[in-house]
């Protein structure tokens, strides 16, 4: 999941937008949703119990475009492979950055005066994402034409709206004619934020974790709640693969390497003192 996409610049809002949020949130479901992840975020469950839904988002290209040209101070444009120490400092350690390029996925990034001050990351179809997978327990797959959009961070005011503005034209150019993103179901701003700009709520997926169990599900919102696999708009959910998600808990861990197949195995403890262990490519 994007995971979620941060946006320090966010200001809160009058007390009248607030009231609706949470007039907005309770009749949602989102104040028992972040109540529940308070308490699986406790000491008491530690990382025997967990609990991920996120907003499946998408939009056309032609309705993007629609919207405003953002500030002519910010150049938006590719990251070029020069750009890579740059991108790696501006979203600071813990994101496979080398990882991402190798696989073809793409950086936008908004500068002014050569310093990134907003910056998103695009995955061209056909292609699937599994970054996510140790908190949601699926992997994505998106058709051609279609880009997935995951990893959105901007550190000052008017550079996330002046990226996603001028977006639209450089998507286009690579082929791309629709875009899909997640965002956590609490994080209503960036919800509403991205309604603004012209996207439409596809559905929401989730993921219950009990010690070693991951149960992933997803649902419209109008109908009941459905097990994977399935398909929200051009999304197709698979369940992720169990070499790619294993979860043991311990309060120490060393970190190990295994072989098998030509593929490569590593573990790295999480702040809940656990082992995620993801699948990656031999180098």
């Amino acid at each position: 999941m994007t995971k979620t996409s941060r946006n320090p610049t966010t200001f809160s809002p009058g007390w009248p937008a607030r009231l609706r949020s949470l007039s907005s949130s309770l009749a949602q479901g989102r104040v028992g949703y972040r109540i529940i992840r308070r308490v699986c975020r406790g000491p008491w469950c530690g990382d025997w119990a967990s609990l991920f839904v996120v907003e499946v988002m998408s939009a056309s290209i032609s309705d993007l475009r629609k919207g405003r040209r953002g500030r002519r101070s910010y150049q938006v444009r590719w990251a070029a492979e020069s750009d890579v120490p740059a991108v790696t400092a501006f979203f600071g350690p813990g994101r496979p950055i080398m990882q991402r390029v190798r696989r073809g996925d793409r950086c936008l990034i908004a500068t002014v005066r050569g310093e990134i001050c907003a910056a998103v990351w695009f995955s061209p179809g056909p292609g699937h994402y599994a970054e996510d997978a140790g908190d949601l327990g699926c992997e994505l797959h998106y058709p051609e034409t279609v880009a997935f959009s995951y990893d959105g961070l901007g550190t000052r005011l008017g550079a996330w709206g002046t990226l996603m503005a001028r977006a639209p034209d450089l998507l286009q150019q690579i082929g791309v004619d629709e875009i899909v993103t997640l965002i956590d179901y609490d994080n209503y701003l960036s919800i509403n934020s991205h309604q603004s700009l012209g996207y439409r709520r596809l559905g929401l997926v989730g993921c219950l974790g009990l010690a070693q169990w991951m149960q992933p599900f997803y649902g419209t919102g109008r109908t009941p709640w459905r097990m994977l696999p399935g398909r929200l708009g051009p999304l197709e959910l698979h369940r992720a693969s169990k070499a790619r998600v294993i979860r043991a808990p311990g309060i120490w861990a060393d970190i190990f390497c295994l072989k098998t197949a030509g593929r490569k195995l590593s573990a790295v403890p999480s702040p809940q003192c656990c082992l995620k262990i993801k699948l990656e490519l031999a180098e």
